[in-house]
């Protein structure tokens, strides 16, 4: 134990030397407050013995100065060593940061056993800091993967950004997100999903360079600080190294399964002046490279920011939307092709936002479908189109098909069947007159459910049409035990049909097929005469699109009468 002696002489100090030697501990004597002061900024001793009669300086004014001087102060006991002429001076001395009072002359028994005493105390605060230091080491990383936490990568993060501000370096953060690790643990269990994740923190602890700093900062999150670079561009070499590690697949005893990643990258300069900000615009970056389906890396620019703004804000209105009456239908004919006669009308969802203006089906659809709001969204749409389209069929103006675009989402959770029920007897409108369009993709994933609920609308006469024909991967024997009645060609085929073989092809294929299988086919996006007249040479039986009508709003629907002459001229 090491201690400091602040102003004792004579006999008083001769007699604390011959204690502190017997004992084998190790003293340093300094006779004023000044050079106490001096010795224990170099050195922090275990015990520090402070005569209340210094020389120089008020004893009390000393050891407050000696508690400011150090984070641990706290730990290190302090004795001081007095007449006792009044009680008031040993109170003093426990106010100023002393832990005890011995009296002059002090015996060297007492002073023994209060050494000893003090010496526990010392121990006592050594082994409290290791313990604390290995807390708070524990405390920086991340228990399953063993590597840095988000506390220690935060931590990380606010340096490297305050070196690169003072040195003017280039340095990168890299988020990293796994793809559908949900679908790990609901098919194998959640033991599985957090063996992939050790794995996966090991693979971009490889890929990543050498001194570059690797987190798990969320429960599938990871991050890589990429500092000192020549250009921005160099992080998107790591970014790539990192979704090329993860190409082999992960052997989890005799189970092998793929997994990839997806990666926002940040830079500084240029992407945030905070750890906050540079966090918040690498989420930006990530749900970007989700967006461009995911085993990719996308940079964070101004543009993906306001496009995120722009999302947000989507999403926080997208649940008020039917109660602020800011949803609309608008009407799309379809037409035969041979006669030029209207053969069916498509009931669409527009939503005219506030703010925004109007908003494309494109992107609020696939919100709705996201966070949930599909199903309230859709059963509006189905009840507004019938009530309307019963309408005007009992006033004698429409006699053809309303078809209506279906979320897989109200097969599952809503109660469709009965829906449509209630629908056709409260309006009059017969289930034939009734046709419901569900994407490729959504039927081509159905359950033994979807077919028997497909079955009973089926049944009520109400017709089922396959859209976006094409961009999915049916297989015939799909196609077979599904009630459909129609298949529409995806516009993706039919806008360079004429100028792209690979399309001319698909289109030709889809129409083949649709003839074979005995069911009706349409083709959307029809936009000029040389794509009607492809597709009228083909086979194809119906069409839809700008070139016929645009889809327009319930008081202009009469107008659409009009339009078999328009056509005619134009052909």
């Amino acid at each position: 134990m090491n201690i400091l002696i602040v102003g004792s002489s004579g006999q008083e100090l001769s007699n604390i030397s011959v204690c502190v030697d017997k004992l084998g501990y190790q003293a340093n004597a300094v006779q004023t407050g000044a050079k106490a002061i001096e010795l224990f900024k170099s050195r922090l001793p275990d015990l520090v013995i402070v005569d209340t009669d210094l020389i120089d300086m008020d004893s009390f004014d000393c050891v407050k100065k000696l508690r400011t001087l150090h984070s641990q102060e706290e730990w290190m006991p302090i004795i001081f060593l007095g007449d006792g002429s009044s009680e008031e001076e040993i109170e003093c001395g426990i106010a100023a940061g002393g832990n005890d009072y011995l009296l002059k002359p002090c015996s060297e028994f007492v002073f023994k056993a209060k050494l000893k005493s003090m010496h526990r105390v010392s121990n006592m605060r050594e082994q409290l800091e290791k313990f604390k230091k290995a807390l708070d080491d524990a405390a920086k990383v991340d228990l399953l993967t063993g590597i840095a936490n988000r506390v220690q990568y935060e931590e990380i993060l606010e340096t490297i950004l305050k070196e690169s501000k003072d040195q003017q370096f280039i340095f990168s953060l890299l988020l990293i997100d796994v793809d559908h690790l949900q679908s790990f643990n609901d098919n194998f269990g959640c033991h599985v999903g957090d063996q992939i994740l050790c794995d996966i923190a090991e693979r971009i602890r490889i890929a990543a360079r050498k001194g570059d700093y690797v987190a798990r900062v969320g429960g599938d999150k990871y991050a890589v600080i990429v500092d000192h670079l020549k250009n921005p561009y160099e992080a998107g070499i790591v970014a790539n190294n990192i979704i090329l590690a993860m190409r082999d697949k992960f052997e989890l005893g005799e189970k092998e399964v793929k997994a990839s990643v997806s990666i926002g990258i940040v830079c500084y300069p240029g992407g945030g002046d905070d750890v906050e900000a540079m966090m918040r615009n690498a989420n930006i970056a990530l749900a970007s490279a989700k967006e461009f389906g995911r085993n990719n890396f996308q940079y964070y620019s101004d543009q993906l920011n306001r496009s995120y703004n722009r999302r947000l804000q989507l999403i926080s209105d997208l649940p008020h939307a039917i109660d602020r009456n800011e949803l609309y239908l608008v009407y799309q004919p379809k037409f035969d092709l041979a006669s030029m006669k209207m053969v069916g009308v498509e009931a669409l969802m527009r939503w005219a936002h506030p703010v925004l203006g109007e908003v494309s089906p494109a992107e609020f659809i696939p919100l709705a479908e996201e966070f949930g709001h599909i199903v309230r969204m859709g059963i509006w749409a189905l009840k507004k189109a019938c009530r309307e389209y019963a309408q005007w069929f009992h006033d004698g103006i429409v006699n053809r098909p309303l078809a209506i675009n279906v979320s897989p989402l109200q097969l599952e959770q809503g109660d469709l069947y009965r829906q449509i029920q209630v629908l056709v007897s409260e309006t009059g409108l017969p289930a034939e007159m009734i046709e419901l369009e569900l994407t490729e993709t959504a039927v081509m994933s159905y359950s033994a459910r979807y077919i028997q609920i497909l079955d009973k609308l089926a049944s009520l006469g109400v017709k089922i049409t396959i859209d976006d024909f094409g961009t999915g991967y049916s297989s015939l024997s799909h196609l077979k035990r599904l009630p459909i009645s129609t298949l529409k060609i995806d516009r993706c085929f039919v806008k360079d049909v004429v100028t792209d073989p690979s399309d001319a092809m698909i289109v030709k294929s889809v129409i083949q097929l649709a003839h074979a299988l005995h069911l009706n086919v349409v083709a959307e996006g029809v936009e000029n005469k040389e794509q009607f007249q492809f597709l009228l040479e083909n086979g194809c039986l119906q069409g839809q699109g700008y070139f016929f009508s645009q889809p327009v709003l319930d008081k202009d629907f009469l107008s659409l009468f009009s339009i078999k002459e328009r056509v005619g001229i134009a052909r």
